[in-house]
């Protein structure tokens, strides 16, 4: 499985999933954090389909509360638009 914590690469891989719409960090400041400290990764969608958001090498159980607010603000902002 390849995925990135690399906030720029992980974003490109979200956008390529969302082509028709214009996704940008600031949409969703909260997943954008967890990436960066690796808690999160994104798959590349070209190897990955569907492309998911998976853990990172610093996951730990206590950042599921961090993890469902990310995923609801991810919806809210970018899925559901």
């Amino acid at each position: 499985m390849f995925a990135t914590c690399a906030p720029n690469s992980a974003l490109a891989f979200i956008r390529q999933m969302y082509p028709n719409q214009k996704v940008e960090w600031e949409m969703m400041p909260l997943l954008e954090e967890l990436i960066k400290q690796d808690i999160l990764r994104v798959q590349d969608p070209n190897f990955h389909q569907p492309c998911q958001i998976v853990t990172g090498k610093n996951y730990r159980k206590e950042h599921d509360v961090q993890i469902q607010e990310a995923i609801n603000e991810f919806v809210v902002n970018v899925h559901d638009v």
